[in-house]
Protein backbone atom coordinates (compact mmCIF):
# COMPACT_ATOMS: atom_id res chain seq x y z
CA UNK A 1 0.00 0.00 0.00
CA UNK A 2 1.60 3.45 -0.99
CA UNK A 3 2.40 5.84 1.75
CA UNK A 4 0.23 9.42 1.32
CA UNK A 5 2.27 12.23 0.68
CA UNK A 6 1.61 15.13 3.22
CA UNK A 7 0.76 18.51 1.67
CA UNK A 8 0.04 21.70 1.93
CA UNK A 9 -3.40 22.76 2.26
CA UNK A 10 -4.58 26.48 2.14
CA UNK A 11 -8.06 27.64 3.58
CA UNK A 12 -9.34 30.58 1.57
CA UNK A 13 -11.90 32.61 3.85
CA UNK A 14 -13.82 35.56 1.97
CA UNK A 15 -15.93 38.05 3.66
CA UNK A 16 -16.91 41.34 3.67
CA UNK A 17 -16.16 41.68 6.79
CA UNK A 18 -12.66 43.64 8.25
CA UNK A 19 -11.34 40.63 9.50
CA UNK A 20 -7.28 39.80 10.27
CA UNK A 21 -6.86 36.13 9.37
CA UNK A 22 -6.31 35.23 13.20
CA UNK A 23 -9.68 36.79 14.58
CA UNK A 24 -11.66 34.94 11.62
CA UNK A 25 -9.91 31.39 12.41
CA UNK A 26 -10.38 31.99 16.23
CA UNK A 27 -13.88 32.51 15.06
CA UNK A 28 -14.46 29.75 13.16
CA UNK A 29 -12.65 27.79 15.96
CA UNK A 30 -15.97 28.66 17.87
CA UNK A 31 -18.19 26.69 15.29
CA UNK A 32 -18.05 23.81 17.74
CA UNK A 33 -19.09 25.31 20.54
CA UNK A 34 -21.56 26.59 18.51
CA UNK A 35 -22.73 23.47 16.93
CA UNK A 36 -23.02 22.47 21.02
CA UNK A 37 -25.46 25.04 21.92
CA UNK A 38 -27.61 24.41 18.68
CA UNK A 39 -27.68 20.82 19.68
CA UNK A 40 -28.73 21.87 23.00
CA UNK A 41 -31.04 24.03 21.96
CA UNK A 42 -33.15 22.27 19.80
CA UNK A 43 -32.96 18.46 21.48
CA UNK A 44 -32.93 19.96 25.58
CA UNK A 45 -35.54 22.35 25.26
CA UNK A 46 -37.75 19.74 23.35
CA UNK A 47 -38.74 21.78 20.32
CA UNK A 48 -40.69 18.51 18.67
CA UNK A 49 -43.58 19.39 20.48
CA UNK A 50 -45.13 22.75 20.39
CA UNK A 51 -46.79 24.15 23.11
CA UNK A 52 -48.94 26.81 21.47
CA UNK A 53 -51.48 26.96 18.68
CA UNK A 54 -50.54 30.19 16.41
CA UNK A 55 -47.18 30.95 14.26
CA UNK A 56 -46.44 34.36 16.43
CA UNK A 57 -46.98 32.41 19.83
CA UNK A 58 -44.50 29.50 18.28
CA UNK A 59 -42.30 32.06 16.86
CA UNK A 60 -42.50 34.00 20.13
CA UNK A 61 -41.57 30.86 22.25
CA UNK A 62 -39.07 29.82 20.69
CA UNK A 63 -37.31 33.02 20.45
CA UNK A 64 -37.39 33.21 24.33
CA UNK A 65 -36.39 29.87 24.86
CA UNK A 66 -33.08 30.71 22.66
CA UNK A 67 -32.00 33.76 24.14
CA UNK A 68 -32.30 31.68 27.91
CA UNK A 69 -29.85 29.32 26.28
CA UNK A 70 -27.68 32.11 25.00
CA UNK A 71 -28.07 33.86 28.62
CA UNK A 72 -27.66 29.95 30.21
CA UNK A 73 -24.22 29.54 28.03
CA UNK A 74 -23.15 32.85 28.43
CA UNK A 75 -23.12 32.51 32.87
CA UNK A 76 -21.50 29.47 32.35
CA UNK A 77 -18.58 31.26 30.27
CA UNK A 78 -18.64 33.99 33.01
CA UNK A 79 -18.44 31.77 36.05
CA UNK A 80 -15.66 29.60 34.43
CA UNK A 81 -13.65 32.29 33.42
CA UNK A 82 -13.77 33.52 36.87
CA UNK A 83 -13.26 30.27 38.09
CA UNK A 84 -16.68 29.80 40.33
CA UNK A 85 -17.35 26.19 38.38
CA UNK A 86 -14.18 24.92 40.20
CA UNK A 87 -15.27 25.31 43.93
CA UNK A 88 -19.44 24.99 43.37
CA UNK A 89 -21.52 23.80 40.51
CA UNK A 90 -23.75 25.96 38.28
CA UNK A 91 -26.89 25.31 40.46
CA UNK A 92 -25.28 26.08 43.37
CA UNK A 93 -24.14 29.60 42.20
CA UNK A 94 -27.72 30.39 40.26
CA UNK A 95 -29.17 29.48 43.93
CA UNK A 96 -26.59 32.25 45.64
CA UNK A 97 -27.58 34.92 43.03
CA UNK A 98 -31.80 33.99 43.52
CA UNK A 99 -31.44 34.48 47.30
CA UNK A 100 -29.53 38.09 46.58
CA UNK A 101 -32.94 38.98 44.24
CA UNK A 102 -34.86 38.27 47.29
Amino acid sequence: MPQKKRTFRTVVFESDFDLSPEDAWKTYSYRWQIEIVMRYYKNALGFDVTRVHDDYSVIGSEFIDFLSTVITFRLLNLFDEKGLLEDMSYKKIMHILQRGKE
